[in-house]
């Protein structure tokens, strides 16, 4: 006991890897679970069937939606045989240019907050440079 009266615990650190890892072989942390990531045993398979109902539910809603506003859809697409080339192909120009700078902006967050981009498995580290 701590003169505070709270039990202290000892300090929780993330399983660390063990060294370099070669292709196709996994490092020696990547099957071991979290003692807290327990499920019971029946619960995966009642997962994915609700991942099913949830994806199937999902794609019905959409074909709804879209018989629903087909008239729309209609127009629209009869609207976009009308579209001047140049105004889409400046359109997808600074569509593009969005994007890179939305990457640039994210990019120097990500170092600014102490974390690493790793290209080869395009993955993001926190805390890890090198």
């Amino acid at each position: 006991m701590t003169p505070s009266g709270i039990c202290s615990s000892p300090p929780v650190t993330p399983p660390g890897q063990t060294g370099r890892r070669r292709r196709g072989q996994p490092t020696a942390w990547a099957d071991r679970r979290h003692p807290m990531a327990a499920v019971a045993p029946g619960r995966s398979r009642v997962t994915a069937i609700a991942k099913g109902v949830a994806a199937s539910a999902i794609l019905a809603g959409s074909v709804a939606a879209v018989y629903a506003e087909r008239g729309m859809v209609r127009t629209g697409m009869a609207a976009a045989w009308h579209a001047r080339p140049g105004w889409v192909a400046a359109g997808i120009v600074l569509e593009c240019l969005s994007m890179a700078g939305f990457v640039l902006l994210q990019r120097r967050l990500l170092t600014a907050a102490g974390g690493s981009l790793d290209r080869a498995r395009c993955r993001c580290r926190y805390g890890s440079r090198g």
